[in-house]
């Protein structure tokens, strides 16, 4: 894969609607982390006990519930601290 390729498919990716939604809305930074974090976090966590050969369906259900919920913790906290000050302050700059 060339270096264009590469950036003209990154460009294609980042461009995505959903993308763009996940970036500038607040439900999109809790859909994205969510979904992000809490399946990256479930697969860890569920092989993790299922090489200790602890699994259990009623505690995967509890895994996969805590790993979404922290994503979406991380998502708003990532939202008020980071996103929303930066879009308030591009917005002021646009009206200057």
């Amino acid at each position: 894969m060339s270096l264009k390729d590469f950036l003209t498919n990154r460009f294609f990716v980042l461009a995505n609607r959903f993308f763009k939604w996940a970036v500038h809305s607040l439900k999109g930074h809790l859909v994205l982390f969510g979904l992000t974090f809490g399946v990256c976090e479930s697969v860890v966590a569920l092989y993790a006990n299922y090489a200790r050969g602890t699994l259990y369906f009623s505690w995967g259900v509890w895994v996969v519930f805590i790993s979404v919920a922290v994503g979406v913790a991380c998502g708003v906290l990532i939202w008020y601290t980071i996103t929303w000050p930066r879009i308030k302050s591009r917005e002021q700059r646009a009206k200057r």
